[in-house]
């Protein structure tokens, strides 16, 4: 659809930020957004008002549409290559499509794999650290553990 190509235009000009993901549901548009350093709520309401002012001034979806704008949320699964990135040296919690589930430090990825330290630990203590080597076709998700 015309709003990646519009997004991509803006990403050249801003290329700390990128899209994660796009739903379109009968009149809804719904476009998430992250940078390599978060995004802002201003940020998404210029994403928004960028994307409005294309959306009008070609009538793609007439002028009865809903648009929403937002970053992807810390409790919801990884979706492209650049979030695994910006997880780099964070913890993270992987679902393996057998059901194994792994968390840890988020070591290094690449197109094929990402690569997770677990720490084993008795009575509080560190005993054994392992690098799990995790190929993306066996990974159902993977998302950022949040510790409070």
């Amino acid at each position: 659809m015309k709003v990646t190509e519009w997004l991509e235009e803006k990403f050249r000009l801003q290329p700390e930020f990128f899209l994660v993901d796009m739903k379109i549901q009968g009149r809804r548009i719904s476009v998430f957004l992250d940078g390599d350093s978060g995004i802002t709520i201003q940020k998404c309401g210029e994403f928004s008002r960028f994307l409005e002012r294309h959306l009008d001034g070609e009538m793609l979806m007439g002028d009865n549409y809903i648009l929403e704008v937002s970053s992807p949320g810390m409790d919801n699964p990884f979706k492209v290559m650049r979030q695994y990135r910006k997880a780099a040296g964070k913890e993270v919690s992987v679902v393996k499509y057998d059901g194994i589930r792994l968390d840890g430090a988020l070591k290094e990825s690449d197109e094929n794999k990402v690569m997770i330290e677990t720490t084993l630990t008795e009575k509080g203590k560190p005993v054994e650290t392992k690098i799990h080597e995790i190929p993306f076709t066996e990974i159902k998700s993977t998302k950022l553990k949040i510790n409070f």
